[in-house]
């Protein structure tokens, strides 16, 4: 019997650590990204911005298939700080059939390093400000 209960809690343990740190399904069916046009940009200078908003992803059960849509009408372009500061650049409208490119300054007072820029419905992007 000793060997019985041994078994069944070590199978308990494997059960219940097979759940930890697993992906769930809000972050395999994030939002679309944002595309930026460099990496790093000095400020003042001018910076494309990209999102595809014709987005599905197919989450972990292979007969689901989730669409986001529809696509917004006006999105607001954001530099963010490491402090959480954000800083509008930019209301912009995806074409008709959810695209966005449009090109923003970065700001002559922004801070020098890593920031992000954030636009409404979509996963940041991180950029260096020189």
């Amino acid at each position: 019997m000793k060997g019985f209960v041994g078994a069944v809690a070590v199978c308990a343990l494997v059960v219940s650590a097979c759940g930890i740190g697993g992906t769930s399904t809000a972050e395999s069916c994030a939002g679309p990204g944002v595309a930026l046009s460099a990496p790093e940009v000095a400020r003042g200078d001018r910076l494309t911005v990209s999102v595809d908003f014709v987005s599905a992803c197919q989450d972990t059960d292979p007969g689901s298939v989730e669409v986001f849509g529809p696509h917004p009408k006006l999105v607001r372009i954001h530099l963010v700080s490491l402090s959480g500061e954000q800083t509008l650049l930019a209301t912009a409208a995806p074409d008709h059939a959810g695209r966005l490119s449009t090109q923003v300054t970065i700001p002559a007072t922004a801070a020098v390093g890593v920031e992000r820029i954030s636009v409404d419905y979509t996963r940041d992007a991180p950029v260096t400000i020189k």
